[in-house]
């Protein structure tokens, strides 16, 4: 059960990486990058705040817990989480991180703006007309960096592939 905030801490480092290589680059064979930016950035917020939830106490990510029977499944360990439990929905973290620690989703408008795009990219259809790397900038810049400042003492910025300084390219 240790282990499962920086499990998730570490897979949300890549996806940070990713959502900022993916909003800074544009050209010829990645014209999918901008769209794919924002399920990455999303996907970096997601699970930045269940690694901070997760500090609290692992269970807290899972909204099944109390689902799980005495007797009836091999007990809570790490494997048994990851075959049958089911962690807390996207648009129901802000709530949960507040329940938890007291701190409030920094630009919680832009987090449930990029949560309905994400939505739709992911289980739909890219929307016409739209932005997305303007999305992912102002959600990794607006929420999910003050955010990681606050719980981790890390920075957005500093989360990128393909070149030396983001600040560079990033800025």
């Amino acid at each position: 059960m240790d282990e499962i905030p920086e499990r998730i801490f570490r897979l949300a480092e890549k996806a940070l990486t990713t959502a900022n290589t993916q909003a800074t680059y544009y050209g010829p064979g990645i014209e999918h990058w901008p769209a794919m930016s924002l399920l990455s950035a999303c996907h970096a917020g997601e699970l930045f705040v269940k690694a901070a939830i997760a500090r609290h106490h692992p269970l807290l990510i899972f909204k099944n817990t109390f689902n799980f029977k005495e007797g009836e499944d091999e007990g809570l360990t790490l494997d048994t989480l990851i075959a049958k439990g089911r962690s807390h929905d996207f648009s129901v973290l802000p709530t949960i991180y507040w329940a938890v620690s007291g701190n409030r989703i920094p630009a919680v408008d832009v987090y449930k703006e990029a949560g309905k795009l994400r939505n739709s990219i992911q289980h739909f259809v890219e929307p016409d007309g739209h932005e997305h790397t303007e999305m992912t900038l102002r959600f990794l810049y607006e929420v999910v960096d003050p955010l990681i400042a606050q719980e981790f003492d890390i920075n957005a910025i500093d989360y990128t592939e393909g070149f030396n300084d983001g600040y560079d390219y990033l800025v």
